[in-house]
């Protein structure tokens, strides 16, 4: 799924993503297990590159930048199956407003330079902000679904679950931008 990433000067940010539309189809099962798959074969990468190399080359970084996109791909679709079904009440204080269209995905926004300047070192802010964020999501949508009857407890539980997304795919757009533009050690 290819994934179409801009950023300017000031880091606003647009995005496109075409969506396989069978993958649209996926339950929501097969894409929390795509997204478990995929963010641990990045980590696992991540290592053996290093290892073998001592650091990022060229093909190495395009791979991992190419596995980030199909993460950013998987939660885009969770997110967007998840909104089909209750969609959060103030959208306001996310900072990725996912719109689909068509087979398409887009978004704008902008990166914080504080969020950029923050990134340092990949396997430390992977493990941080895209590894522990994998784990509260699925904490967030177990609450989620043992709440299914209480109204009031899943609506917070649906809110936490939402956020916890936004958070995945902002921390995943600016993990990308620094190791596309090389700001990031390993």
């Amino acid at each position: 799924m290819p994934l179409f990433f801009t950023v300017d000067e000031k880091l606003n940010f647009t995005l496109e993503l075409i969506v396989d539309p069978l993958l649209k189809k996926s339950d929501l099962a097969n894409l929390f297990k795509h997204t478990i798959s995929i963010a641990t074969k990045i980590q696992k990468e991540y290592v053996l590159f290093v290892e073998k190399e001592g650091r990022i080359l060229g093909q190495e970084r395009t791979q991992l930048i190419e596995d980030l996109d199909s993460l950013f791909s998987y939660l885009a679709i969770l997110s967007n199956k998840l909104s089909g079904s209750f969609f959060p009440h103030d959208e306001t204080h996310y900072r990725i407003l996912l719109h689909a269209k068509y087979n398409k995905i887009v978004s704008r926004g902008r990166m914080r330079e504080e969020d950029i300047a923050r990134m340092k070192n990949f396997l430390k802010g992977y493990e941080l902000l895209i590894m522990s964020k994998i784990k509260e999501l699925l904490l967030n949508f177990k609450h989620l679904m043992n709440s299914e009857k209480d109204k009031k407890g899943a609506t917070k539980w649906f809110e936490e679950l939402y956020k916890t997304i936004d958070s995945l795919l902002y921390n995943l757009l600016v993990i990308r931008y620094n190791l596309q533009n090389c700001l990031i050690d390993i």
